[in-house]
Formats: structure tokens, sequence, C-alpha cells
């Protein structure tokens, strides 16, 4: 915000700098200087000025766009240059790589330039601007479209100066690491010419869709009132007289009917099928779906294209999953134990558990959905059987070795997972809506996801629902029997916003890329193969329209001895048939992980998680094995490993792998993680760090191999909270280009007797490129000395300046509209806000129950609508 004291701009500190790298001059360049009261200007006379400050890049979905408010001379020839560029040289020459970039004169022209220097104007334009005073200036650069916007407001009104201007005779590809402004030379008085209020939004993907074209009255589908019976075959109906509609429509449900969804399948799927649709609302309006068969899920989309799905609240019965409580721990003749059901759950040993791979957890009967403390993610078993005691039974482990850690009076529960069943999912669909949606439970996943780009879910929510026995029955311990977003090579990636999702039987976020296989047999060499690929029910079958694409960049992977051995791009597409720039030798066909497997470097890419409440689930919070990835705002807590995780699993029986480059993890509240048995005695390096809040490396456990040649790099983990923690904060391995700016790391957790606290570090590094790493301004509790906070390669290390000291907030209280805001600054955010009635002996503080919004050294918690004739009292609490 520029509100240092005078001096050079390269001396301030900007809100929030995600390089941490500060404002920087171009080479010889004179540079921008402060005027102590929030404005950028060039005081140089006869010659230019210019500073940058370096950006994460958007990568190829993304969006990017910088607001100024900017004031010149009226009717000058001066002007202010501002925009993105490759390197940080001037706008005006060809060195910087620039593009785009806006040149804003005092006599009221603008010149947009697409590329590199100032040799390619793309378009000229007159504006009408109030010269006379300061005017603000908002310029995109959508690297998606490959178009540039630009706006101007004053006075209170917003004109669109250009927009969507194409880009394509720019002279270089559009990199924007930079974003410059530059003064031209003049004689004038510099206070004169000024630059203040300067903020990027970065988004790495289009908007989610919240809107669809208006459709014509007529093209609105009445669904009529439940039949008491099933209602499949009237959904259908509509469904499929949607997909017919000229222009879309909409299929609207009955407010606040009960639907019946069930069937006679013994096998996973989906009962409902949207296909081969555009610009269709399914409008629940607020309606009740209730499934009936445990083994299905509810509505499945296929080759669809703006699509909004809306307004569901959906539950089963019987429910997909059961639970009780442990009665006896037996050695011998096991491993096995009993545990007695409770009232109101489905029966153990009926088919629909029985029928699938058996497994189950043990859960926190005090807080639904958390893992029990120092228990096992998952214990597989291999029969559950009556025994002579009614409502008792008998679970016999695949595992004695996790017998241990059962004891009498732990809560089992026990899932019927069908893998194909999500409540929701898209295949090779185009932007997708889940909005305003509430589950509370599922056979599968909550939504899901294959080959479709620009999946959004908004504003919805899975939450522990009602007791199957009423107010006085026995509570549920979770929701969904899988992930709470599962998507599998997306294109574009998922955006998750304003979601709170509680109890997930896995990830609750997970978007990852499942490998292609080859068959045979291949006569080599050639550039021409047969792939397979993954089903959205886990198998395999041969590659599908629209899952790979021209273009794509892939790496052949030997799943022999992890070694990436050949890197080459799509040049044909013919499913299942693939042809690649140049001959591919050494390949081992087959569809086992053992053989040759083919990952898709263009997929997975540009996910958002944006305002999101994620708590109590069995595995990771978010899965962000994906490139440019936004992680920003969310409240993550009590997983059963760690709240954002990225790795490899090509263990598992669905492999899946991506390295994450260029992810920002910023304003997050993360607490509360790996309070399972792995998170508490796995190894250190060679298992999973799944102890630790955030863990990014590239390989799960030892015996996994790791890609050579690619490293997880550009990553940006800003003015984060860590608190609850065990064991380390924050994991790295094979990490290069890391900053690690702005944090607050509150006291490890050590009143559990799950670790002591002489194995707890704030970061926890290992195989990194240390030197390309910044670590800076963080706050820790003083429990750990500066110098046993961090560890590199097991070794304890100090690093200058990584830790700074705390400093008490001083709060403000200001009216906007109808709401109140409390603010305060602090260089990490330290503090939540707590409130009392009155002050003295009966005071009474307690947390408000929104947690502050962070940006960079800022936090803020608006009050709504706060009573006139109510006094209140408010401070900060250190967290």
């Amino acid at each position: 915000l520029f509100l240092q004291s005078v001096g050079s701009v390269t001396s301030s500190v900007p809100q929030i700098d995600v390089e941490g790298k500060g404002w920087e001059i171009p080479g010889a360049s004179p540079g921008l200087e402060l005027d102590g009261h929030g404005h950028l200007l060039s005081t140089a006379n006869g010659t230019g000025a210019s500073a940058g400050v370096q950006l994460i890049p958007i990568g190829p979905h993304g969006s990017m766009s910088v607001s100024a408010t900017i004031s010149l001379p009226p009717g000058s020839a001066d002007w202010v240059g501002f925009g993105f560029s490759k390197n940080n040289q001037l706008l005006t020459a060809n060195g910087s790589q620039t593009g785009p970039w806006v040149k804003i004169q005092g006599n009221g022209n603008v010149i947009l330039y697409g590329g590199a220097g100032d040799g390619n104007p793309v378009s000229v334009q007159t504006v009408s601007t109030n010269q006379s005073g300061p005017a603000k200036f908002i310029l995109t650069y959508d690297a998606f479209q490959a178009t540039a916007s630009l706006e101007s407001a004053s006075n209170g009104l917003t004109n669109s100066v250009f927009r969507n201007i194409s880009l394509t005779n720019s002279a270089e590809v559009i990199v924007p690491r930079y974003l410059l402004f530059e003064f031209s030379s003049s004689s004038v008085l510099p206070d004169r010419r000024q630059v203040s209020d300067v903020a990027v939004d970065w988004s790495p993907r289009p908007h989610p869709l919240l809107t669809l074209p208006s459709p014509p009255p007529a093209n609105v589908i009445l669904l009529g009132p439940p039949t008491g019976q099933s209602d499949i075959s009237a959904i259908q109906a509509a469904l499929n007289s949607a997909a017919t509609l000229k222009g879309g429509g909409e299929v609207r449900f009955k407010a606040g009917a009960t639907y019946v969804i069930t069937n006679s399948s013994t096998v996973s799927g989906m009962p409902l099928l949207l296909t081969h649709s555009t610009n269709v609302l399914v409008n629940g309006n607020g309606c009740k779906i209730l499934v009936r068969n445990p083994r299905i899920g509810f509505l499945d989309m296929a080759f669809c294209t703006n699509i909004i799905v809306q307004g569901f609240t959906i539950d089963y019965d019987p429910l997909p999953f059961t639970q009780g409580v442990v009665t006896a721990v037996i050695s011998s003749p096991g491993p096995a134990f009993e545990f007695r059901l409770d009232a109101g759950y489905p029966d153990p040993t009926g088919s629909d558990f029985l029928d699938i791979a058996q497994w189950g957890t043990f859960m926190d009967s005090t807080r639904p959905g958390r893992l029990a403390d120092n228990h096992s993610t998952i214990y597989e078993f291999s029969s559950v059987v009556t025994t002579k005691t009614n409502g008792i039974y008998k679970v016999t482990l695949h595992n004695r070795s996790k017998l241990p850690t059962i004891q009498v009076g732990d809560k089992w529960c026990q899932l019927a997972r069908w893998n194909g069943s999500p409540l929701f999912r898209a295949r090779n669909c185009y932007q997708v809506t889940w909005l305003d949606i509430t589950g509370y439970t599922g056979a599968a996943a909550a939504f899901a996801g294959n080959a479709s780009s620009l999946v959004n879910e908004i504003n919805c929510q899975i939450v522990i629902g009602p007791s199957p026995g009423g107010t006085n029955g026995v509570p549920r311990v979770k929701t969904t029997n899988a992930d709470g977003g599962l998507f599998g090579n997306p294109r574009i990636g998922p955006w998750v916003e304003g979601c709170n999702f509680i109890g997930m039987s896995d990830d609750v976020a997970n978007a990852n890329t499942l490998p292609f296989f080859i068959s045979g047999p291949v006569t080599e060499p050639t550039n021409t193969f047969h792939l397979i690929g993954y089903t959205p029910g886990g198998g395999l079958a041969d590659l599908a329209s629209q899952e790979v694409q021209v273009g794509d960049d892939v790496t052949f992977y030997n799943g022999t001895n992890g070694v990436v051995f050949n890197r080459a791009t799509i040049t044909k597409v013919d499913p299942p048939y693939v042809t690649f720039d140049h001959s591919i030798s050494n390949v081992f066909p087959g569809q086992d992980t053992t053989n040759t497997l083919i990952f898709d470097n263009s997929l997975n890419t540009s996910a958002v998680y944006l305002n999101n409440r994620f708590s109590n689930s069995r595995i990771h919070g978010i899965y962000c094995r994906a490139n440019n990835i936004l992680i920003a705002h969310n409240f993550i807590t009590g997983m059963g490993v760690s709240a954002i995780a990225a790795h490899p699993a090509l263990g598992l029986a669905g492999p899946n792998s991506f390295i994450p480059t260029n992810v920002v993890i910023m304003a997050n509240v993360l607490a509360d993680g790996g309070c399972s048995y792995e998170a508490v005695n796995n190894s250190d390096p060679s298992d999973e760090p799944t102890w630790a809040l955030i863990q990014l490396h590239k390989a799960v456990v030892g015996s996994d191999y790791v890609p050579e040649g690619q490293e997880i790099s550009g990553i940006r983990i800003l003015n984060n909270s860590f608190t609850e923690w065990r064991r380390g904060a924050i994991t790295l391995h094979n990490v290069t280009d890391a900053n690690i700016i702005g944090n607050y790391f509150g006291p490890p957790m050590t009143n559990n007797a799950l670790s002591a606290l002489t194995n707890h570090v704030v970061a926890d590094l290992w195989a990194c490129d240390y030197k390309n790493m910044r670590i800076e301004r963080n706050v820790k509790s003083d429990i750990l000395s500066d110098a046993k906070a961090i560890r590199q390669d097991g070794k304890f290390a100090t690093i200058t300046s990584a830790f700074q000291a705390l400093i008490a907030p001083d709060l403000a209280l200001t009216l906007e509209t109808n709401n109140a805001v409390v603010g305060w600054d602090s260089p990490t955010p330290a503090f939540v806000l707590q409130k009392a009635d009155v002050l003295g002996g009966a005071t009474n503080w307690s947390d408000w129950s929104f947690f502050p919004y962070i940006s960079g050294n800022s936090n803020t918690v608006v009050i709504p609508e706060p009573d006139p004739n109510q006094v209140r009292f408010f401070r900060a609490r250190q967290r």
C-alpha cells in the first residue's frame, strides 16, 4: 500500500508479496520512490523511471488483473505505463518481453501493447476520464482467452476502455512473471505524476459458472410430486427432455418434496443420467433426495456443457455405513475384536457390506467425523460375523500389527464403500457447477469427475446427518464413504469455494492425474500407441475421446525402476490410438504399475480452493497434486493426516501422480492434523510425513519410486496460521524455489503424550534446493528456539531472518454501511477476535464465531448489523 516512509520503493514492504523479494529496479534505470503518503512516484526529470515486483505465473488457463490509481498532469504528453513482463526490464525495452501493458497518457490517450517493448501496439483508444484528478485503472490479462481488457473508474463510475482485445500478434509468448511500472521522462514537477493503491488479483482458471443464459419461459420442465415409490423414471424422463430443448432449459423439482431413489442394482452405479446437454439448470428447489439402495449414487452427467445443479439435500436409508462400540479385543485366536452395534444402524453382516471390500475405521465419539487419536487410518478385515450374544459382532482383521491400537470402548465404523457411486459425477464435461447442495452421507465420494474441466463446488456442505433413532438416537460418526471432491484427469482443475465439508472417509479435496497404459504388442520403434486409461469406476478401458489432446506434453515412466525415460508431445489423437512427435523405444506394454506408465502433464492444472471449511476427515484436507493452484482463506482442521499434501501415490490400486509447481498456499488456518497412528509413528524421512500440516514430497514411502528430472517448484506458503501441530508444521522433500514467509506457528501439541517436544520442528526439509528457498518474517512460539526450529536433511539449521518477534496488535473499529469491522495489523496471522458484553468481575470473553480475513499483515472481522443499543467489547487473543 506504499505507506512506508519517504524513500526508494525498493525499501517498501508490499501488503502481500508472493515472491518475498519486494520491488526491484531494472538494471540501471532510475528508481521509483515513495512520498510517505501512500503514493509511488517518479522524481526523475529528463529520464524515465521504473520498478517491478516479481509474480508467480498464472499458467495457461488463468487471468491476472492489476489495479492502480494514477494521477497525471491534464493534457500533457506525460505517461505512466504498467503491466506484465517476463523479465525485470523497462516496459518499453524488448528484453522485458512485456505483454500486455498499457500506457496511460495525460492527454487521455491509452495505448495497449500486446508483446515485447512498444513496437507492436494492439489498440489505441481515446478515453474520457476525469483528467483533473486521479483515476483508477484495472488491466486484466486472460491467458486462457489470450485477451486483454481495461477499465477506468473515477467519480464513482466505471467505464470499459476496451474489452477482450486479442493478443494474437504478440511478438513473444506471454509469461507474466513481473508487474512493472514505468514513468515517462518529463520536465514538469514530478509530484504531479503518481501511482497509489496498487493490487494484483491472481486467478489460475476461469471463474465458476453461477448463472445460465436465460432460456425461454417454456423451457422449464416441472417435475411432479413424488410417487411414494422409486422416482427414477419420472426424473430421468425430465432430464431426457431437458437435453432436447433448444437453447437449454431448467428441470425444476417440487419444493419441499422428498423423492426416493432406489433400484435392484447389486453393483455400483449412477441411476440418473444427463447426457449431451448444454445450458441446463437442474434445480432441486429445496427438495430432499432419499437413496434407498446403499450401493448406488444419484446424478451422473456425461458430455455436457454449462450445467448447474443446485438446491438438493441428500441422505440414505439404510445408511452405507454402520457403527458400534468395541466390547472385546481378541488376540488369540485372532487378531479380532467384538463390537456392539449402535441402535438403528445397518447389520454389518448384510450383503451391502460383505459384497464389497471390507474395511473400517475407529472414530472419536466426541468429535463427529474425526479419527480416534493414535488409531490407524484404515483397518481391513477378512470377516465380520454374528456372535452368541445378540447385537454383538466379531471382526477378524487382516493385520495383527494393528490390534494393539484397539481398546475396549473404541468407536468402530464399518463402511460399505461402492466406488463408482458418488452422489454427483461429471464425465467428459465442461463447466459444471454444483451449487447450494447439502449431503449427509454417500456410498462413495460426494462429488466426482473424470476428464472434465471447470467443475465447481460452490456453497455446498457435507455434514453429519440426523441419527437413525431421531433426537434420542446414537449420533452418526461420519458422512460420505470417500472424498468430498474426487476428480481424475481434469484438464482444468476444480474451483471449490464457500464449502463446509465434515467427516469424509477419504480426502476432502482430491484432484489427481491417473496414468495411461500401452496395449501390446508393440513393434519398436514407433510413435503411435494404443492407450488404455482408467474409467470412473476404477476399471481400465480403451482411451476415450477428449481424454488427451493434440499438443499435450507427456512423460514415459518405467514402472520397474522409477525412471522417466522419455518425454514427447501428442501430434494426433484417433482413440484409442495416440501419435507422438517422435518414436519411443523400450516401452513395456501392460496394465500394471510395473509396466510403462504414461502421464499427461497438461492435465490437472489450475485448481482453486477458496474460503472453505474442511474438518475432521480420515486422510488429507486438500491433495494439491497439480500445477498453478491457489489454496487461500481456508480453515482446515482435524485431519487424520495432513491438512495440505502433494505426492505421487503409485502404490494405490488406481495409481496417480503429479509433481506440483506454482502453488500459492496463502492466508489459511491449519490446525490439529496428524492424529492418526501413522502420523505419530511414521519414520522420517522414509515414510510419508503424515504428521505435518503441509507436506509436499515426491514419494509416499521409501518403496515408491521417485520420478527423476521433475522437481516440486514455485511453492509459496504465505501468511498462514499453523496451530496444534505435531512433529512438524511443514515438511518439504525434493523442493526447489519455495518461499515460507509471514506465517504464524503456534505451540506444538505436547499435552496428549503422542509425541515428545524434542520431536517437533517448524520446518522439516529433505533433499531441497536450499539456495533457492526463502524462509523469512515468520513468527513462532517461544517453546522452540530459533536454532531448533528448522531441520535440513536431519540436522538443525539456523536461517537468518527466518523468524521475527510477535507484536501485540492495536484494534480499530470502523463502520461500513450496516456492518461493523474490527481490524488490526500483525506481521503474521497470530490472533483471533474475542468479545464480551461486560467488563470487570463478570467478564465472559469468548471467541467470535468468524475467523479473521487475512490479507498480508491485515486482519479484519465483519460484524453484521450490530445492535446499536448493545454494548460490546472486543480484544485479540493469541492463537
